[in-house]
């Protein structure tokens, strides 16, 4: 059951989501938006005496949303997944009756205000948590598997991995204030069972060359032989342009010699890495299925070029706003059969010559067009073939008008 903050009033809301957790059988709970603090005394407030199923419970970014909801939430004895996030005024007091929950293995509280205090008395119970999400602590409960840390200062995140964080961690998620080679090293040699490992940055300032993520950085990476999922993104912070300006082709040359299981790779803002280093990446693993690179200034129409002499995997390419490629890059990316997803956002050079390629790709149900040069006959194209297109985003397509609509 699904109750979006749009579609009633808050206290009718409150009320609907009162009567869900009653039901006998609903297992499933998700509000998302709910700016009412009703919320806390109408919809939960009588769980204990009911006979509550449910497992799982999601509550996004109800600003005004207590702690006196999670005292009232802990009383569903077989809960496995709780969602916070974006609840900021969920604070400590409501963490610790959360520590009996003995069935609780996903916790996510990212944008909340819980601090240390929660999370020792957290630790002190028995919830087996294996997946936490947050903005940062010193205290993590024991036998992570699963880490997502929102807004972490990289010396933190060191001594973290070198002190709180359980070797047998499987996947990790941080935003940082800069990405290190430092930082990488003590991943690497700490997290040695790691699957995925999603990394992103915004720097205050341009960092010094001597700590700023480089090649090296990528060839300590090559080392994790269980990697399947690897993210690494730099946003700009203001003034400060947002580039990994120490990594250029023979970084991504390093890596692709090692990480031989990666399934999904997402770059951003390499602005020194040509098509050489990309080809490394796409060419390199067999088993590779999501592509991403975003804001490269550099990749074009050949990396893609020889994609029809191998046996490609990709189900997922995601290229904006990659401003060189062209129509033609279509037509290489429309050689994988399997393609679901293909998204040229921004793509300003991308027009109707290789639409007609992409419109024989059965799998292909999510198209992303927004701000490319198409017209009207590339949507023709599209809509005379056989893709089962269910998503389409044609935003800032200005050269299309309702005559190419009406043949989609």
């Amino acid at each position: 059951m699904v109750i979006r903050a749009q579609m009633i009033d808050a206290k009718c809301r409150a009320k609907a989501m009162k009567i869900a957790v009653g039901v006998p059988g609903v297992i499933s709970v998700s509000i998302a938006g709910f700016a009412s603090i009703l919320l806390s005394y109408l919809a939960f407030y009588d769980l204990g005496n009911t006979s509550c199923s449910l497992v799982d419970v999601r509550l996004l970014s109800c600003s005004l949303l207590t702690s006196e909801a999670a005292q009232s939430i802990a009383l569903c004895k077989n809960l496995k997944m709780l969602d916070f996030g974006g609840c900021k005024s969920v604070a400590d007091q409501g963490l610790e009756s959360l520590s009996s929950l003995t069935r609780l293995t996903t916790l996510y509280l990212s944008g909340t205000d819980i601090i240390d205090t929660g999370l020792r008395a957290l630790g002190c119970g028995n919830t087996p948590i294996g997946s936490l999400s947050l903005r940062y602590s010193h205290l993590l409960p024991e036998k992570l598997k699963f880490l997502q840390l929102r807004t972490t200062c990289v010396e933190q995140m060191k001594h973290l991995i070198h002190d709180r964080i359980d070797s047998g961690l499987v996947s990790l998620s941080l935003a940082l204030d800069v990405i290190t080679d430092d930082l990488i090293f003590h991943i690497t040699h700490n997290l040695g069972l790691l699957v995925k490992l999603d990394l992103e940055d915004r720097p205050r300032s341009i960092p010094e060359k001597h700590i700023d993520f480089s090649n090296y950085g990528l060839h300590l990476l090559a080392s994790c032989t269980r990697l399947t999922d690897l993210c690494l993104v730099r946003c700009s912070s203001g003034h400060v342009p947002a580039t990994f300006r120490m990594v250029n082709c023979l970084g991504m040359s390093l890596l692709a010699e090692g990480c031989k299981n990666l399934e999904s790779v997402k770059l951003s803002d390499f602005f020194l890495v040509t098509n050489e280093g990309f080809t490394s990446i796409l060419f390199s693993y067999k088993k590779l299925r999501k592509f991403e690179v975003i804001d490269s200034f550099l990749l074009s129409n050949l990396a893609f070029h020889d994609l029809g002499n191998t046996s490609c995997s990709l189900v997922d390419v995601r290229l904006p706003p990659c401003t060189l490629l062209t129509g033609e890059v279509a037509q290489s990316i429309a050689l994988c059969k399997d393609l679901e997803v293909l998204d040229f956002g921004g793509c300003d050079n991308v027009a109707d010559q290789g639409l007609e390629s992409l419109s024989s790709l059965t799998r292909l149900t999510t198209l992303y067009l927004s701000g490319t040069n198409i017209t009207d006959t590339g949507l023709r194209a599209l809509g005379c073939g056989n893709s089962p297109i269910g998503s389409l985003s044609l935003r800032y397509c200005k050269r299309v008008v309702d005559r190419g609509l009406a043949f989609l």
